[in-house]
């Protein structure tokens, strides 16, 4: 699948996905997170390049049943990535976008999902440093240093540490801080 097929889904120019391969009729479904979702801001502005994700247009995932006229998509919203998986994998034509981890232990729970490679690269740091569109960098931000012995203080401790970027690393995300120098990706931005 390419970037711009998947601009096409999200913009409903694409309803049927034998539209875009052999097989039989499946109907596209959209599943995304509503408009508090940092991931949500991150792939309408790396995937969509700065469109919106269109409108609400369905509860249930599977019929436009909100009644917005002219609808071309069924797009529904869930507040988690937990459940954007869970609605991909039950309802036949689904789609939807979750961090790689969450991605990979769907696939590893035997959810059946597929990960997507676009414009032939799997989601992975070092396809997002070849240009694969669809990744951020997230960022923890306190007001000045926190206080000695307080929980933050503890927390960001323990956020600069080995443990933490030994967890980060096992979760299948790519910590900036290294032992020899930022990850490359990190001086970008």
């Amino acid at each position: 699948m390419s970037a711009a097929q998947v601009r096409d889904l999200y913009a409903g120019r694409y309803r049927d996905w034998n539209e875009l391969r052999p097989g039989p009729s499946v109907p596209v479904r959209v599943v995304g997170r509503g408009g508090e979702s940092g991931s949500r801001r991150t792939f309408e502005q790396t995937m969509l390049v700065g469109a919106s994700q269109g409108e609400l247009t369905s509860d249930s995932c599977v019929t436009a049943d909100r009644g917005v006229p002219g609808s071309r998509v069924v797009r529904c919203e869930r507040g988690s990535e937990d459940l954007i998986v869970d609605e991909v994998a039950t309802i036949p034509g689904a789609i939807g976008y979750v961090d790689l981890a969450s991605a990979n232990a769907a696939t590893a729970g035997r959810l059946p999902v597929t990960v997507q490679r676009l414009d032939g690269r799997y989601p992975d740091v070092s396809a997002a440093a070849t240009g694969y569109p669809l990744w951020t960098i997230e960022y923890l931000y306190t007001k000045g240093e926190p206080e000695d012995g307080t929980v933050l203080a503890a927390l960001t401790e323990y956020l600069r540490g080995d443990t933490a970027y030994a967890e980060l690393v096992e979760a299948g995300y790519t910590p900036c801080a290294t032992d020899d120098r930022p990850y490359p990706l990190c001086d970008d931005q």
